[in-house]
């Protein structure tokens, strides 16, 4: 059977339970249901066969992973710290709760998060952050590293990143046009996901 690459998201945080904007800037620990969560996390993949764990350099992708290796502990389980994994800078929205950035911003909150979603995207630039050229150019050069990882690994890679940045790369390793993929799958607070990148010749999305 090839090596697997697993995506899940972070632990939830304060962020994400108060709904307010956290990408690059805000950057909250893992609160007491997010610490749970990531190690339940951590019992899903004990038997998994990881071998690297790539993780985003935010606190709460850290403090996920650092949880998840507690459990998994294997000592020949890698990890990497890589910037590409990081969130979605968002810039200047960083902070600011959803509703509050729907009422000042609504064509962009529509781009983003609306019914407009996912074609608006292509236009899409945060204020002080990033356009969606320079996400999916990141999330290129995220899967191009994760692909050439793969290819000299018998074991499966682990990534603990971001909702939206995990959805781009899982994107590009599938093959899928990035924006309709953002349309299509939403990561919950340690949510999983799993891709084969020979099935039959082809890459294959598995739900776990």
């Amino acid at each position: 059977m090839p090596p697997y690459i697993f995506f899940a998201r972070h632990g939830e945080t304060e962020a994400d339970r108060l709904c307010y904007l956290q990408s690059q800037t805000i950057d909250e620990p893992l609160n007491k249901t997010g610490r749970t969560q990531a190690k339940k996390l951590g019992k899903r993949l004990k038997d998994q066969n990881i071998g690297l764990m790539v993780v985003s350099p935010t606190k709460r992708t850290l403090e996920t992973a650092n949880l998840i290796m507690d459990i998994i502990a294997p000592p020949h389980v890698a990890d990497v710290i890589n910037p590409d994994f990081l969130e979605i800078n968002c810039g200047s929205l960083d902070g600011l709760f959803y509703a509050i950035i729907e009422k000042t911003l609504s064509d962009l909150f529509n781009a983003w998060w609306g019914t407009s979603a996912p074609f608006a995207k292509r236009r899409l630039s945060f204020p002080d952050g990033e356009s969606f050229k320079q996400i999916v150019n990141r999330g290129k050069s995220a899967a191009k590293y994760l692909l050439s990882e793969i290819s000299t690994r018998n074991q499966n890679i682990l990534v603990i990143g971001h909702g939206n940045m995990n959805a781009v790369i899982a994107a590009t390793l599938l093959g899928l046009d990035t924006n309709e993929f953002f349309a299509a799958i939403y990561f919950q607070n340690c949510g999983l996901i799993k891709i084969d990148r020979n099935f039959n010749g082809l890459p294959r999305l598995i739900i776990s």
